[in-house]
């Protein structure tokens, strides 16, 4: 170890004093991560985005970790032999045998019974299962499970969950080809914002010898752009195909290789977009990805439909790590705040082999605060925000009735080109605005002033109950229309940019088809039928002059770089921060909006590109644009160490926590309304990598969160370590630059009082707010002017050469407690040069004005009990549910009755079906006279438990709101619920197929918690159902940081 620091203090040595001090820390957090680790620690398609959607469980799958040994093979051996009286109902979908990373298998087994049987024949103790029901479009019961840690098995040490991953989706662009010649503007991204040409030309630095790895959709390495074609004598070089052969077979007729990661599907294209992100090179189109010279290695984990399932996800991991991979990029994840899955804990695993793990923070933006995805959760993986691009190329409409200005349409999937011509709108007359009609009923238009103008003409709509395609079939059948122009009238500041048109997906449309933006149909429509143009104006005596339809519009072919409003600015989509815990989420953001980049060569339609382009937006955009700047940081660091990277594990291992620092140490941070944007929105800002690699000064940690006011000192003091790794003296100055604050609750409602279950559980009117409990989350999140002070011990500092200078820094809240309502505070704390403004860095904080405990877990008039058949049928306090044995007697399947739809000895939760939605005979067990507790969770919780108490006598209950209150721990306990309890649930959204969920009790009880436990049905008596849910951040161990609900009586006779 010595001659390694010789070696290093010769060749680099002021960067030497951070490797031996990186080494040192993480010697530290890694014992204190191996102490933690024993103890608890303190989705509705959207096609508008790179969606990646909620936590959907994998029934009966399992993940099993082997115990530390190089051998796993002998674990995996003894474990099979435990397991062989199952063997018959249990699939092994993956087996693991990389010691450094994960070793163990993957299970699926046939039913619940033989879960039971599984956990039993391995000798474990009980496993912690959920019975999570939520209510969805497929009225099946979803069922969450969390990792447990296993200590009295020789061979296994920890059981999780496996969740199904959805494959990203994403938001198109119509264009007909690429930009003129002329232009001096580069793709992916611009040198003026991104510093990306700068550091190949002026450095030299181009990603060469770094190999760069995804877990995707496959590629089209056929594509010229990527290298044409995927073998060592390719730039993509690695890889592999991980999609069960059947679901490419059911999907595109034939499979590739294992060891094949082409992209076949017919539709799609995500991985073949983001890998042209981070190497593509096409300098015709003045194209050159972000680290071109990269070798590169794709795992294919999604198929043509559906998403992929976690183990997957982790075989490609433990493949990638195999492989010899130096960066990963995962451009995928499941929505879930918590750290603590599988995927994360591998993927942060990773890092401390010194792979550097790039994922994305998600596109959950509309759904408020906390919602960040996993793995990008992981401790040391680097989660990204999306800022919008500062152009991208497209096509433009020019209307006659306009002049001077031009508008952004976009091409249905079937329409190639659309034709010029007299674009003209039949009004509904029952309407006071005398909107256009949606021309879903061409025999009704037909019958309509003005509808004989259509024919040979350009039909404006706008969108309605019926498709697309009907819409341009209804048009030109009974109108005679050439083509039809659709708007979205329901376009909100919440849901979308009325300057954007809207994307249509068509399959037979007989005429062209096109989307077009709100704001420019409501400039067409509003005064070309004689109303006046602005909302306030209702006088329908007011003409307009200068009627805008019909008019002339026209298509020219030539492709534009059309500016972007918003450039610069956090994407619209991309999520907010921070974690459950409290951890800064997202770390950094990259550019993710209105991204062109390379697609397969076989899709059959590109929405108006030429083949084998497109333009995309998401988060799964910026991630590529992250992982691409980490290839080139580690060349120049390579390059400056100048030492054998493999021979020193401990340099490299050290590689990835600089990295990340450095990264976010030298970002540039974007602004709103003249403030810096939030670091929950943005993380350490917009990565800039000539600035990474050039600047001398580094700052370690580099976030700080303070954290809630539970308590007035924990957290509130933190020392940051300012190194200069220059060769120069530099003179620095700190600054504060606080942000506008993210607000996750409403400011001007009122905390509520106690509304009864019938009138919450019936309001699902968003629009209403005067409803529900004032701690019921924004979706989105709203801003305002919180603020704190910060006290620094030093205001200016000089650094020489190699030299470290701690500086301390504490929060001063607000003096006013009255205030606070959970405002995130945050800001950026800024060290200047005096003399060189290119040396300086930057980091960012965050904190909230509030008592995480404080916060409550259900909302008003939640939990509450009703028949599993009838959940209107609400039960008050006082009133008594009766069960009848025979009833329990039936479900469970005792005296040979037979369950009807399942031949599982468990019951499962069901799904709640809406007023519109009722279900089939088939989609439900018979549940008829069963006791149903339906909870709506405003705020997540880290533990939920669930047991059967002897229930009060009437005396003992005093009024509707005793059945909240802190944890009873006198309380008579009967047995605990199976499937109790849940550890790491997320909230409730606003949103109805995720308003609530339920769980319905078959009269089982167990003597402990967990899996594989005895259960008996309870005998004749009086009992109530608990439901105790942890705080965030609460103390298991204080009654106080635990909110109760206590059901009514429950009569069993």
């Amino acid at each position: 170890m010595y001659r390694l620091y010789i070696i290093m203090y010769r060749l680099y040595p002021f960067f030497l004093i951070y490797v031996l001090f990186i080494i040192i820390s993480s010697i530290i957090v890694q014992a204190e991560d191996d102490i933690n680790d024993n103890s608890i620690k303190n989705d509705d398609d959207d096609p508008d985005n790179d969606t990646i959607s909620g936590r959907q469980i994998i029934p009966n799958a399992y993940l099993l970790e082997y115990v530390d040994n190089v051998d796993s093979q002998t674990h995996h051996t003894k474990v099979m032999s435990l397991l062989a009286p199952i063997t018959q109902q249990m699939k092994i979908r993956q087996v693991y045998q990389n010691s450094k990373l994960f070793s163990g298998m993957s299970v699926q087994l046939s039913s619940d019974h033989h879960t039971r049987s599984f956990s039993s024949l391995l000798n474990m103790k009980p496993i912690n299962d959920l019975a999570n029901a939520r209510k969805s479009s497929s009225k099946k019961s979803k069922r969450l499970l969390q990792p447990v840690i296993i200590d009295n098995n020789p061979w296994v040490k920890k059981i999780y969950p496996l969740y199904f991953v959805s494959r990203p989706d994403w938001q198109s662009s119509s264009s007909s080809s690429l930009m003129n010649d002329s232009s001096t503007l580069q793709y992916p991204y611009d040198d003026s914002i991104s510093q990306i040409k700068t550091v190949h030309e002026t450095l030299g630095y181009t990603g060469k010898d770094i190999n760069v790895c995804l877990l995707d959709s496959g590629v089209d390495y056929r594509h010229p752009a990527l290298g044409g074609g995927f073998g060592p004598q390719y730039k993509i070089k690695l890889g592999a195909n991980l999609v069960d052969p059947q679901d490419d077979i059911n999907s595109v007729g034939y499979h590739h290789e294992k060891g094949d990661p082409f992209d076949p599907c017919p539709a799609g294209g995500h991985g073949t977009h983001v890998t042209g992100i981070i190497a593509g090179m096409d300098t015709q189109k003045r194209f050159v990805g972000v680290a071109p010279d990269v070798n590169l290695g794709m795992w294919r984990i999604f198929g043509c439909e559906g998403g992929a399932s976690e183990d997957t996800v982790i075989q490609g991991l433990t493949m990638a790590h195999q492989a010899g991979c130096d960066v990963i990029n995962m451009s995928l994840g499941v929505q879930s705040a918590w750290a603590e899955d599988a995927m994360a804990v591998v993927a942060d695993r990773l890092t401390q082999q010194g792979i550097i793990v790039v994922a994305v923070a998600g596109n959950q933006a509309d759904a408020g605060a906390y919602l960040q995805n996993t793995p990008g959760t992981g401790k040391h993986v680097v989660s990204v925000a999306s800022l919008d691009n500062l152009y991208y190329p497209t096509t433009v409409l020019l209307v006659d009735s306009i002049p001077n200005e031009s508008f952004e349409y976009q091409l249905s999937t079937t329409t190639s080109s659309f034709p010029n011509g007299t674009l003209v709108a039949i009004y509904n007359i029952t309407e006071k605005d005398h909107t256009p009609i949606d021309m879903c009923n061409g025999s009704e238009a037909s019958k309509l002033p003005g509808s004989t103008q259509v024919k040979g003409n350009i039909l404006l709509v706008q969108r309605g109950s019926c498709t697309f395609d009907q819409k341009a079939i209804e048009a030109h059948n009974h109108l005679g229309a050439m083509g039809i122009l659709v708007y979205d009238d329901k376009v909100s500041e919440e849901n979308g940019n009325g300057d954007d048109p809207i994307s249509i997906q068509t399959i037979d449309s007989p005429i062209p088809v096109a989307g077009i933006s709100r704001n420019l149909a409501h400039r067409l429509y509003r005064l070309g039928n004689g109303t006046a143009f602005h909302d306030d104006d209702d006088d329908p005596k007011k003409k307009s002059l200068y009627p805008l339809l019909p008019t002339s519009i026209f298509f020219p072919p030539q492709v534009i770089d059309k500016p972007l409003s918003t450039a610069m600015q956090v994407s619209q989509f991309s999520s907010t921060g921070p974690t459950y815990e409290l951890d800064l989420k997202p770390n950094i953001a990259g550019i993710g909006g209105q991204v062109y980049s390379t697609l397969p060569l076989q899709l059959e339609n590109t929405a108006g590109f030429e083949s084998g382009w497109g333009v995309r937006s998401g988060t799964s955009m910026a991630g590529p644009h992250v992982t691409g700047i980490m290839a080139l940081f580690l060349q120049a660091t390579r390059k400056q160490l100048d030492v054998n990277m493999q021979s020193n594990q401990q340099i490299i291992n050290s590689l990835v926590s600089y990295a990340m620092e450095h990264l976010q140490n030298h970002a540039k941070i974007t602004m709103k309304d003249d403030m810096p944007d939030h670091p929950l929105l943005q993380g350490a800002g917009l990565v800039q990598p000539y600035d990474m690699i050039k600047n001398p000064i580094h700052v370690s940690p580099s976030q700080i969160s303070f954290n809630d006011t539970s308590s007035l000192i924990d957290y509130k003091t933190h020392t940051l370590q300012i190194t200069n790794l220059g060769g120069e003296s530099v003179n620095l100055t700190i600054h504060h630059r606080p942000s506008k604050s993210v607000n996750p609750y409403d400011s001007k409602k009122e905390t509520s009082k106690k509304s009864s279950s019938s009138s919450t559980f019936n309001r699902h009117d968003q629009s209403d707010e005067d409803n529900g409990n004032h701690y019921t989350l924004l979706e989105p999140v709203s801003r305002g002017d919180a603020q704190v002070e910060l006290v620094f011990d030093k205001q200016q500092i000089t650094l020489a050469p190699g030299q470290m200078i701690p500086i301390q820094i504490q929060v001063k809240l607000p003096s006013n407690t009255s205030s606070y309502d959970y405002q995130m505070y945050g800001g950026y704390i800024v060290w200047e040069s005096t003399s060189d403004e290119t040396k300086q860095a930057s980091v960012p904080y965050f904190g909230v004005l509030g008592s995480m405990p404080d916060l409550p877990i259900f909302d008003d008039g939640f939990p509450f009990m009703a028949p599993a058949e009838n959940l209107t049928d609400i039960y008050s306090p006082s009133e008594t549910f009766v069960l009848h044995l025979d009833d329990l007697y039936r479900v469970n399947n005792i005296n040979g009755t037979k369950k009807k739809k399942n031949d599982d000895d468990e019951i499962k939760s069901t799904t709640i079906p809406s007023n519109n939605d009722v279900p089939s005979d088939e989609d439900f067990l018979d549940v008829s006279g069963l006791p149903a507790v339906v909870c709506r969770m405003i705020t997540a919780t880290r533990e939920i438990r669930a047991d059967i108490i002897l229930a009060e006598s009437s005396s003992d209950k005093k009024d509707d709101d005793s059945s909240k209150r802190s944890m009873d721990i006198s309380t008579t306990v009967v047995g605990y619920i199976p499937n109790f309890p849940v550890l790491n649930v997320d909230r409730n959204r606003r949103t109805l197929d995720n308003y609530y969920r339920q769980f319905v009790w078959n009269g089982e009880v167990q003597a402990t918690p967990g899996l594989g436990v005895a259960r008996q049905i309870v005998a004749p008596g009086r009992y109530s159902i608990r439901v105790q849910a942890l705080r965030l951040l609460g103390d298991p161990a204080n009654p106080n940081h635990w909110e109760t609900w206590v059901s009514n009586p429950i009569l069993v006779q």
